[in-house]
């Protein structure tokens, strides 16, 4: 009988005996042998490694990527230390969940995740409708609208859909 590695969003990772019965979660349990390990992550490299006389095989992970790559703001959560605390340039995504080009947006800048991460970038998602000061304090009339940041400063800003091309560009400033 083996382990099978069940993971979730990449944040955390737990082990499961292959063969178990799930609960209604659809994870197999098994008492005192489940283990959790934290590990946040956007990259993921998997190794097997067998154990002797146990009948198991083990799944481990590790993280090749450094920060998360996209990010969306919370409530209570504070914009300006994310653009300040950031290593490379921000991008910030201004959208709502109403706006049908937002939504298309949203879907390019989700497949850039990786991408921002390699390129030390960060991709900061902000709904306006949530966080509408912050909206009124970078002038955002129009969605969806991209704003840029290196440093703490402004360096581009893009309003309107913007294409695959030109946001992996933007990450790349």
């Amino acid at each position: 009988m083996g382990i099978s590695l069940v993971s979730g969003c990449g944040k955390s990772t737990s082990w499961a005996r292959r063969g178990e019965k799930s609960d209604e979660t659809g994870l197999a349990s098994f008492n005192s042998e489940e283990r959790s390990v934290d590990e946040p992550s956007t990259s993921v490299e998997h190794e097997s490694v067998s154990l002797d006389d146990s009948g198991f095989q083990l799944t481990s992970m590790s993280s090749t990527a450094k920060s998360p790559g996209l990010v969306t703001l919370e409530a209570g959560e504070s914009f300006d230390e994310q653009i300040q605390n950031a290593s490379g340039v921000v991008v910030v995504d201004f959208y709502a969940d109403w706006c049908g080009p937002c939504r298309r947006q949203g879907a390019i800048v989700h497949e850039l995740e990786t991408s921002a991460a390699q390129h030390g970038a960060l991709i900061l998602k902000v709904n306006v409708d949530n966080h509408k000061a912050i909206a009124r304090k970078f002038s955002v009339s129009s969605l969806p609208t991209l704003i840029v940041f290196r440093n703490g400063e402004i360096i581009e800003r893009q309003t309107g859909l913007t294409d695959r091309t030109s946001v992996e560009r933007l990450l790349k400033m």
